[in-house]
């Protein structure tokens, strides 16, 4: 069992210290500024009962102390008689509220699979805080929650983020859309079983470990993700809501959403939440966005597509937090 300290529930709020860029926190393989949040305990979300070490979510670590989650995450109904929306019940969005910090264990997506070996000093922390965008409700159009580690952990890394305007990305974001479509360039990263080359026919094996893999991603037209947000077949007994077509149509929302694929066997829609999007097309390189897939159905014959929520959501919430935002170059939403 890990040790863990609880001295975090009688915590003092610090004056917010603005950060420096230095170009160095962004050296590194890029899942070191994945976060890996677990639930600790029997905890309860969402009515439902997580084991101890259940992954929950990713994160993205934009400061050493801060990470973006999506607030579905984090979050629960206001009133627990009001079930989360899914794709079969677009009804008028409730209240969320904050779960409790200290249900979560975070350590770097690195040490995810060793979480009960590693240092839970230096390699686990807590979250201290965590903040929800004030547009954040149960339609989760806008997913996005900041989380306030405990303390830095060892041997992190920043995710560069391109900019910190969110107009600024939210055009960067049509742009890359439009070029992904075509290209290699987009990509998640994720655990998986290590192949292993033979010396014949050249053909690999499983050799069952596991290591961190990067995998292509690529933009659909919104049209191939009509199935997964607007469902026309209803699994029986499941009741079906009268849809809002906004929704369906992803028109007039009030975040930013986009329709990804991979080329893989898994189910991409049912990939762990959070995880993060990064793309190197152009002038633009960092994270875009994130999966998630709340609010959306994930039968086999549409199971190809996930829904990613664009970074420009949280920008208006973390901009403070970013580095960037305080280089001495950075003019006009851009590092010059």
């Amino acid at each position: 069992m890990l040790a863990i300290s609880t001295d975090f529930a009688i915590s003092t709020t610090k004056k917010f210290k603005t950060p420096m860029f230095r170009v160095k926190e962004y050296e590194g393989h890029p899942s070191r500024g994945i976060i890996s949040i677990f639930f600790k305990g029997n905890a309860r979300h969402r009515g439902q009962v997580f084991d101890e070490f259940t992954l929950v979510c990713y994160g993205t670590l934009i400061h050493s102390e801060y990470v973006v989650v999506p607030c579905s995450c984090v979050s629960e109904p206001e009133n627990r008689d009001t079930s989360i929306p899914t794709a079969f019940d677009h009804k008028d969005p409730g209240k969320v509220k904050t779960i409790e910090p200290y249900l979560l264990l975070i350590t770097l997506m690195w040490y995810e699979k060793s979480i009960k070996k590693v240092d839970p000093v230096k390699d686990i922390t807590f979250a201290k805080q965590i903040d929800l965008s004030p547009q954040c409700d149960t339609s989760f159009q806008v997913n996005v929650a900041v989380i306030t580690l405990g303390h830095v952990l060892h041997y992190h890394k920043l995710v560069w983020v391109h900019t910190s305007d969110r107009v600024e990305m939210k055009r960067d974001l049509m742009e890359i859309a439009v070029a992904n479509a075509v290209t290699d360039r987009c990509h998640i990263f994720r655990w998986g079983s290590k192949p292993t080359a033979l010396t014949f026919a050249n053909k690999y094996r499983i050799d069952g470990k596991q290591m961190i893999q990067k995998r292509v991603v690529r933009f659909k037209s919104w049209s191939s993700c009509m199935e997964n947000v607007c469902p026309s077949f209803v699994p029986h007994g499941v009741h079906q809501g009268k849809y809002d077509l906004k929704i369906c149509q992803n028109f007039e929302l009030r975040g930013t959403r986009f329709c990804v694929t991979w080329e893989e066997d898994d189910l991409i829609c049912k990939i762990t939440p959070g995880t993060p999007v990064f793309c190197y097309i152009g002038d633009f390189q960092g994270v875009v966005g994130f999966l998630h897939n709340d609010t959306m159905f994930c039968p086999k014959d549409y199971a190809g597509n996930a829904i990613m929520e664009g970074y420009d959501d949280a920008l208006d919430l973390v901009q403070k937090y970013l580095p960037i935002h305080y280089a001495p170059n950075y003019r006009h939403g851009v590092l010059e």
